[in-house]
């Protein structure tokens, strides 16, 4: 069975993900997308397919999931209905993935997106108090 993700099929005849550039400070060998979020998957007739690989890299699997657990914990949402569901999509996607394998990554993917250029005042305020949470309840 393969562990490349539902994509376009671009990027199969180039195997494993050893070509990919590493992801800096994520020691691994796995496909990392390091931008999953609800924007970058397609419902299709043949089912969901992730879109937008720019980020991708190879690394420690820890790490994506900590990217899209700071994604979907932090971004701006301009639609209140899409605000309302915040809660109930972190708590789906959680519950789906081992947020303490995850844990180790999210201050390294924290720095990673207060570096990208259209990152919101906002948004950087929400990342440093989303921190401060999980830093609270990993000690609890």
């Amino acid at each position: 069975m393969s562990s490349w993700p539902a994509c376009c099929g671009g990027c199969r005849p180039c195997g494993r993900p050893g070509w990919l550039q590493a992801a800096a400070g994520r020691p691994g060998n796995r496909l990392l997308h390091l931008d999953l979020h609800p924007g970058n998957v397609l419902l299709t007739g043949d089912g969901p397919r992730v879109v937008d690989w720019a980020n991708a890299a190879r690394g420690a699997p820890g790490a994506d999931v900590a990217c899209t657990w700071l994604i979907l914990a932090t971004a701006t949402v301009t639609q209140p209905s899409l605000e309302e569901g915040r809660a109930g999509l972190l708590a789906a996607f959680l519950d789906g993935v081992d947020p303490a394998a995850a844990r180790p990554h999210l201050r390294a993917e924290a720095r990673r997106r207060r570096a990208e250029r259209d990152l919101t005042a906002e948004e950087q305020a929400e990342i440093d108090r989303f921190l401060a949470r999980e830093a609270g309840e990993a000690s609890l």
